[in-house]
Parts: structure tokens; C-alpha cells; sequence
């Protein structure tokens, strides 16, 4: 499958929308709306889409026909230490038909 890469930001923006729903679908739905575009790491996940547990909703997608791959990546979390931190990449969705609701 060939993927359409957009503006990750604007794909931040677009989800901002859905941050009322705190449930696992609304946060999948997030999150597959920001892989759709772009690479997406743990920090980013909870920090702009408000995903406190980013490996669960990966995985989740991964049993919906998704295939993520998980890359570790240096990140720094803010109190100037390096942390190697989880980043998922959207390498192809699965058939029409063949998954969930996310």
C-alpha cells in the first residue's frame, strides 16, 4: 500500500477535535490519524495527543490488521537527560473489511 504523507502538524490540529474522548477508540482514532502522516514517539503521543499509554494503543492497532514498527530513538524528556523512547511508524493498514472501528 502506498501511503500520502501530509503536514504532521496539521494532523495534530485535525485531532484536536477528538481529545474529548478519552476512551481506547477515540485514542486509536487519534493516534492512526497522526501515523497516517507521520512517525510518532511515546513523548509526542502523550504530550500532543494526550495518550498516557501509547504501547497499549499501538498494540490494539497492531490486532486490527495494522502494521506498526516500533523504532527506538534517543529523546530528551525534558529534564536534560537522554531517555531511548519507543517512535511507531504506520507501514501499511490492513484490507478494507478486515479491522475494527479505529
Amino acid at each position: 500500500m502506498t501511503k500520502e504523507k501530509g503536514h504532521p502538524q496539521a494532523a495534530l490540529n485535525q485531532t484536536k477535535a477528538y481529545y474529548a474522548d478519552l476512551s481506547a477508540e477515540g485514542q486509536r482514532k487519534r493516534l492512526l490519524d497522526v501515523l497516517r502522516c507521520d512517525a510518532v514517539s511515546t513523548l509526542e503521543a502523550r504530550q500532543d495527543l494526550d495518550i498516557l499509554h501509547p504501547a497499549m494503543r499501538v498494540r490494539e492497532l497492531r490486532l486490527e490488521g495494522y502494521d506498526i514498527r516500533t523504532v527506538r530513538v534517543p529523546a530528551d524528556t525534558g529534564f536534560g537527560v537522554k531517555h531511548s523512547v519507543a517512535r511507531y511508524v504506520l507501514i501499511a493498514e490492513p484490507e478494507r473489511g478486515d479491522h475494527g472501528t479505529a
